[in-house]
């Protein structure tokens, strides 16, 4: 069974499943308001284009290569966002690229699940 849903609705989606686990990542960095305002730029840098790439469907190769990009471009945002809001608490690279594949790839399973 395939669901169809409209972009508005996915990226919500993918939001509320990915939030929770870059508040996590990011506890002791930033308090709950800024963590929630990372995760949302996070999204909306990434979610629109790799929603457009995707949207006609296509070849698994082409799904994990968005994902792929949207892991690490979200992975170096978060990174880079760290630095520049909170240099005594930035996370290293490896920990951001880490948070970022763990929210990015339950997000992209549950989207796969949905398929």
């Amino acid at each position: 069974m395939v669901v169809k849903i409209g972009w508005a609705v996915a990226f919500a989606a993918t939001f509320v499943v990915e939030a929770p686990l870059y508040l996590l990542g990011l506890r002791g960095v930033f308090v709950l308001r800024r963590g929630l305002l990372v995760a949302l730029l996070l999204n909306a840098a990434t979610h629109p284009l790799a929603w457009w790439l995707t949207l006609g469907g296509g070849s698994w190769w082409r799904f994990a290569s968005v994902e792929a990009g949207v892991w690490l471009t979200e992975g170096w945002l978060l990174w880079a966002l760290t630095r520049a809001w909170s240099r005594q608490c930035a996370l290293p690279l490896k920990d951001a690229l880490g948070v970022s594949l763990v929210a990015n790839a339950l997000s992209a399973g549950i989207g796969l699940l949905l398929q």
